[in-house]
């Protein structure tokens, strides 16, 4: 989950949407979230975990 992070704040700072300082301070706030998200979410299923839309 920590280099998924990293790697969304890496596209931001390079696509200029946040600067390298920035995505640091906003990385330290969003990690509890994502460790509440994965804890929440470590057991599922990929099948239960999997989001499907359909264009009908």
């Amino acid at each position: 989950m920590f280099i998924t992070m990293r790697d969304v704040m890496s596209a931001a700072t390079r696509l200029n949407l946040v600067g390298p300082l920035g995505a640091a301070v906003l990385q330290h706030h969003i990690a509890p979230i994502s460790e509440a998200i994965l804890n929440q979410c470590k057991d599922l299923l990929v099948e239960e975990a999997c989001l499907n839309c359909s264009f009908a």
